[in-house]
């Protein structure tokens, strides 16, 4: 969540109560993480899981030379 003014008590307890998230490798992550305005000016990030670009394949461009007609 991103927010103007600091969180108030309900909104971290909200925060708090949705869990964590239990990464197979990387550890344990709040579901529901509350960053101020002033912390993403301040540089601050979500705690996220880090993700591995080698697990995306890419797909094979194909090569056509014209597009198709459709038949209506």
């Amino acid at each position: 969540m991103l927010t103007l003014d600091a969180p108030t008590t309900v909104m971290r307890r909200e925060a708090t109560g949705a869990g964590l998230y239990a990464g197979p490798m990387h550890g344990k992550f709040e579901n529901n993480q509350i960053l101020t305005i002033e912390h993403l000016f301040a540089g601050k990030k979500a705690h996220l899981p880090c993700i591995d670009p080698s697990v995306f394949k890419k797909a094979r461009r194909e090569t056509t030379t014209s597009q198709g007609a459709l038949d209506l």
